[in-house]
């Protein structure tokens, strides 16, 4: 059983002034120097299922985005509410958290895991020349922490549509190009 820590005031201020990162990095340092060193690295990142680079990424800031499991597994490693990775934990009143600690109660009521935003999702796609319809219509309610994320995976998807079409379009030139040339060419002859 590893020895935990209680965060105080002072360190809670710098932790609110912390990056996502930051504060994934400080708490793995503060889990390893209350644990002989113990929690390097690359032992987390292997414990947890990921690359050590990948953890580095995240703990210099160079992974923007990382992914929702990667935090919810960092969170339950180090028994730590997986909120204490955002500024959201941060407002005012601060709550102390325990590093390999019971914090089951700074879970109640978290407002990044209230689903608090709804998206309404209606589409209906036809064919322009035949009976070929398909409608979907589906709410789907989000929390705090899969909003932005549903954004840019919509937004994804919209615009990976898009530039297909616009790749299929110069390949339909390029082809009609070179049936061109191949029928001048057989005229030709």
């Amino acid at each position: 059983m590893p020895n935990s820590y209680q965060v105080n005031e002072e360190e809670l201020a710098e932790l609110q002034n912390a990056t996502l990162g930051g504060r994934i990095k400080w708490i793995r340092n503060k889990a390893s120097n209350v644990n002989n060193g113990l929690y390097k690295q690359a032992k987390v990142a292997e414990d947890i299922g990921i690359t050590a680079s990948s953890l580095a990424k995240l703990e210099t800031n160079f992974a923007k985005n990382p992914s929702l499991e990667v935090l919810q597994k960092l969170s339950k490693y180090f028994s730590v509410p997986i909120s204490a990775f955002f500024d959201v934990y941060y407002e005012h009143p601060m709550q102390p958290f325990t590093i390999f600690g019971s914090n089951h109660k700074q879970f109640d009521n978290n407002p990044l895991f209230q689903q608090n935003y709804q998206a309404n999702i209606a589409c209906t796609i036809h064919s322009l020349n035949s009976e070929y319809k398909v409608s979907i219509d589906e709410e789907l309610h989000l929390s705090a922490l899969e909003l932005e994320e549903f954004q840019e995976e919509l937004l994804f998807l919209i615009n990976k549509t898009k530039r297909r079409k616009e790749n299929w379009s110069k390949k339909i030139t390029a082809l009609k190009k070179i049936q061109s040339t191949k029928e001048k060419g057989e005229a030709n002859e």
